[in-house]
């Protein structure tokens, strides 16, 4: 049996005006150490755990930390003691947050951002890290299920979701095996 546990790219909105610009990341980037910031004022798009513990890596190398959230509130739907355990750390280190404020533009040193009202913001950034989810990864999978009887896919590579989630998959299918 092969196993295919290719995960999911992030997820970089080409509807977001800028998105491809130099001083725009992934936190896949950042958590993978391809890019590293220092002494940097950071707009970092997005409240999920991923996007948190980005935030708490980056703070290690002395950037200033913004936390753009979409929803009313910072890491809705996350398990509550992950939030009790990093947000104090991330409150300890400075790091600010917005909450219902969505992405709408990246310029050069800043980015644009709109309220649930419709009202428009501009908030000086020198970079940009985007914590928006990921896409299904699954390039290999459907290449060998062409050739291979007992080919599974699991995880974000599957269908993007949470460690939970990825976790469950990969138990779920060694059971089948």
């Amino acid at each position: 049996a092969v196993v295919c546990a290719t995960g999911g790219k992030a997820i970089r909105p080409q509807s977001i005006e800028g998105v491809n610009r130099e001083n725009v990341y992934t936190t896949t980037e950042i958590l993978n150490g391809n890019v590293v910031l220092e002494n940097q004022k950071i707009a970092l798009i997005g409240s999920g755990m991923t996007g948190l513990e980005t935030a708490e890596l980056l703070t290690l190398t002395n950037n200033e930390i913004s936390v753009v959230e979409m929803a009313d509130e910072i890491a809705k739907g996350v398990w509550h003691q992950h939030i009790n355990d990093i947000l104090p750390r991330l409150q300890e280190k400075n790091v600010s947050f917005y909450t219902s404020k969505k992405l709408t533009a990246i310029k050069e040193y800043s980015i644009v951002v709109e309220d649930n009202k419709g009202n428009k913001t501009e908030m000086k950034a020198d970079c940009v890290v985007l914590s928006l989810g990921v896409r299904s990864e699954n390039t290999l999978y459907n290449q060998l299920k062409e050739t291979i009887d007992n080919v599974y896919i699991i995880g974000d590579g599957e269908k993007a979701g949470r460690i939970a989630d990825a976790t469950r998959s990969a138990f779920e299918c060694v059971k089948k095996i």
